[in-house]
This record gives C-alpha cells, structure tokens and sequence, in this order.
C-alpha cells in the first residue's frame, strides 16, 4: 500500500503504522484510498496529501475495522493495490530549499516587513531558510 521511504510498526489493537526513514514529501492518492476504506474491512488513516514529513515520523495507520478480515476481502485489497498502484508514497526530500515570493504593487517591502520572521520560524521547522524576492 505504500512505498519509498517507509517503515511498518506493528501496533497494539491489530493496527500497523507506516513510519518515514528520512525527511520526504508524502504523496496520497485520495481516490484509492475512499475506495478501499469504503469496500473492505480494512480502514486505513494518512496524513495529507503533498505534506512534508520528518524522519521517524508516522503517516499512516492501518486497522481492520472488526478484528479480522475475511481472505477474500483482503485478496480485492491486494488487487485493487497492484492494478492501480500505492494509495501512499514517501518520496525523500534530501537538500530542502524554498523561495519566497512577496508581491505589493504600492509597498514592496510591506509583505516583507510583515510575513518574513513568520516564515523564517516555520521554514526553521523543517531545517530550511528562505531566500526572498
């Protein structure tokens, strides 16, 4: 159900969780991931879709909804999976880097002024500095 940059946890209470081995973008197919948690007894919870994760952080959780699956059910997943490919991937983000792009016709340093230290404490976050414009 996943690939790139990822490790399976077991959990208690039947569950798996999916965790990052480095720092990646997470990609999720949206559509895939309604149609198998709507047709089988398998749920299964990500994060979102284009996000940013750290290693060693979980994205993913996978639970069967009663405490078992039927093989059959389990079987539809598995086509489902290999016909359209992982609901989830972990793509690695090596050597992160943003640009900042600020735009007031009147003031141009106005959006400056007001947003840079703003996103120099969330780029921070993520072991990047911004480069402005």
């Amino acid at each position: 159900m996943g690939c790139g940059c990822l490790e399976i946890r077991l959990a208690a209470g039947g569950r798996a969780n999916l965790f990052t081995t480095e720092d990646c973008c997470v990609l999720v197919d949206d559509e895939l991931l309604r149609q198998i948690n709507c047709t089988a007894s398998i749920v299964i919870a990500t994060t979102l879709n284009f996000g940013f994760a750290r290693a060693g952080q979980r994205i993913a959780t996978v639970k069967s909804a009663p405490f078992a699956v039927a093989r059959e059910q389990l079987e539809a997943v598995i086509t489902i999976l290999r016909e359209r490919g992982p609901i989830l991937q972990a793509r690695p983000v090596r050597r992160p880097s943003v640009g900042v792009v600020y735009t007031d016709p009147v003031q141009a340093d106005r959006a400056r002024q007001l947003f840079e230290s703003i996103m120099r404490q969330r780029l921070e976050r993520f072991g990047t500095a911004p480069s402005y414009e």
